[in-house]
């Protein structure tokens, strides 16, 4: 579900058992949230962890929408933190607007959050962010990886922000997602679903 301005993926990932997970809450205006949950009812599931791939603002403006309707804390990389909790100042600063709504800056941090139930994997992939993590999911032979802002569609994420550095993220990618198998589509946080054999086969990043 692309949320916000800047068109950030929000996805809902639901198991066998209708239990889901939340990734990147991108939702701000009261459309989207609506969205997000009629899509959660409406399938008959039931939230159980907030995900998210790392601390901007246009993927958490949906974290305490998601904590006030299913009482769920985000769950982030420590090394994102300082990111995640400067949202208001890092938009006033790239955008000059003021943040919509007041901030949920609450997290649970994921080195301490146990993946195992939720048939989920971190892959840290540092480089967009420091904290940068694409969660890998496999249940019943199924697999999706979601890959934040780290690897788009014939792209990868920026590195001009604060923490940002784009050797780290190409390493990342290569040694990381690239030992993955081909076939894996990978679902971004901006933008059309790819594979990871298309990227490395057609991401001028990555040649």
């Amino acid at each position: 579900m692309p949320n916000n301005p800047l068109e950030e993926n929000t996805y809902v990932v639901s198991f066998a058992d209708k239990r889901a997970v939340i990734i990147d809450c991108g939702a701000v205006f009261q459309s989207e949230k609506q969205r997000v949950s009629d899509y959660i009812r409406d399938n008959g599931l039931t939230p159980v962890a907030h995900l998210l791939t790392h601390g901007h603002f246009d993927h958490c403006f949906g974290v305490r929408f998601i904590w006030q309707t299913y009482g769920l804390r985000p769950v982030l990389a420590q090394e994102d933190a300082f990111i995640f909790e400067d949202q208001v100042e890092m938009l006033r600063r790239l955008t000059g607007m003021d943040y919509p709504g007041e901030p949920f800056l609450e997290y649970h941090p994921l080195a301490e959050y146990d993946l195992k139930p939720l048939h989920c994997r971190a892959i840290h992939t540092p480089g967009h962010t420091p904290g940068g993590v694409c969660y890998l999911f496999e249940e019943d032979g199924e697999t999706a990886l979601f890959s934040g802002d780290t690897l788009f569609r014939g792209s990868v994420g920026r590195t001009d922000h604060e923490g940002g550095n784009m050797i780290t993220e190409l390493q990342s990618i290569r040694t990381c997602l690239f030992t993955l198998p081909d076939e894996l589509v990978v679902f971004p946080g901006h933008g059309p679903r790819t594979s990871i054999g298309w990227e490395k086969q057609y991401n001028m990043f990555l040649q």
